[in-house]
């Protein structure tokens, strides 16, 4: 999967394809993952903390593949130049990669909320959930307030994972950097005078 993300030699067209077989195969071995290992957030709480960082690894491992899977093509997560004929299949990886990032987000929330161990909890998950920042964090400034407010609320989440991750995996320390290097990139984009959202978010709750 990896090459077919970062090959700089290879075409949109042949991209697309290899991005729509690799998202089948992703697809067909998590519906051949036993139903109780897919993790569902309100089953959090009540999660045997022994089994809960591995499972939630399986989890966002699932949903991290499908992020990065799409998000390859979409110049608003990747920089890549844009090309209006391609316009509908980067669209269409744009949804798929944002409800995934925000499914990353979703279950850090819940596990931030309901599980202290984090000490325990591999140093992809931090990955992912700046992985999930990136995605999401063009769309604080989108123009509907629902959009934006639920970007932060998600990003906030996702920084307050990688803040306590910090402690335990020098990889989570580094990230932390590189989200302020993210962050400023988009604001810069949007011409903006202040980066006062952004203190909001990584000062409110992430000890």
């Amino acid at each position: 999967m990896t090459s077919s993300i970062t090959s700089l030699e290879t075409g949109l067209v042949d991209r697309v394809s290899d991005i729509h077989r690799l998202d089948e195969r992703i697809s067909m071995w998590w519906s051949n993952v036993p139903q109780r290992l897919k993790l569902k957030t309100s089953e959090i709480p009540t999660a045997d903390p022994y089994w809960l960082p591995r499972i939630l690894l399986l989890n966002i491992v699932y949903h991290q593949s499908l992020c990065a899977l799409h998000a390859s093509i979409v110049p608003l997560f990747c920089w890549a130049v844009s090309e209006e004929k391609w316009a509908l299949a980067r669209k269409t990886s744009a949804q798929i990669a944002y409800e995934h990032a925000c499914s990353v987000s979703a279950m850090i929330d819940a596990v931030l909320s309901h599980y202290p161990k984090l000490a325990a909890t591999p140093a992809f998950v931090s990955y992912a959930a700046y992985c999930s920042c990136a995605i999401q964090i063009p769309f604080i400034w989108s123009a509907d307030a629902a959009v934006s407010q639920r970007a932060q609320l998600n990003v906030r989440a996702n920084i307050r994972m990688i803040r306590a991750m910090a402690k335990y995996w020098k990889l989570a320390d580094l990230l932390v950097s590189r989200f302020w290097l993210t962050y400023t990139s988009h604001w810069l984009m949007t011409g903006r005078e202040s980066t006062s959202t952004a203190c909001i978010i990584f000062t409110e709750n992430t000890t």
